[in-house]
């Protein structure tokens, strides 16, 4: 009675395409983080000449010196220190600040929160017509050349 179903998956061209697509997405985005560390292992003045998209070389390779010099001689741990800091204090303050103008706008029934209500819905409402405005314009200024959308 225990019996197993078995399926089979059908080979989807679009699903093939699409993961393909998107890999080359990926390999996009990731390229320059490649490019950044492979460059970090190389002498400073090698990252500047024709050598910059090549691998390191014995003659261009460095190591990691250039980390070495980076931790000591620019505070790097203080610095990133200071940035979380700021960044965590910024992000919360943001959140705590947005919460407490959101209860107030919603909660509490007066002019000023009607009046202020009333103006973030007229600023989305215009904001999104212009911005459906402005790509109407630019895909009539593609179209209308000859050279397509890149023209």
């Amino acid at each position: 009675m225990d019996e197993k179903i078995v399926v089979k998956k059908k080979f989807n061209t679009s699903n093939f395409v699409l993961g393909a697509v998107l890999s080359l997405i990926s390999l996009a985005y990731i390229y320059p983080i490649f490019m950044v560390l492979i460059n970090a292992l190389k002498k400073s003045n090698k990252i500047t000449t024709d050598a910059m998209f090549k691998l390191p070389t014995s003659e261009t390779f460095t190591g990691w010196t250039n980390f070495k010099t980076a931790i000591e001689t620019n505070k790097f741990f203080q610095s990133f220190g200071v940035s979380l800091l700021i960044t965590v204090t910024s992000v919360a303050a943001i959140i705590i600040f947005c919460s407490m103008c959101a209860w107030f706008i919603t909660r509490v029934k007066g002019f000023i929160s009607s009046f202020i209500i009333i103006c973030l819905y007229f600023r989305w409402l215009f904001h999104s017509r212009w911005l459906c405005l402005h790509f109407r314009i630019q895909q009539q200024k593609c179209t209308s050349t000859h050279h397509g959308l890149y023209g």
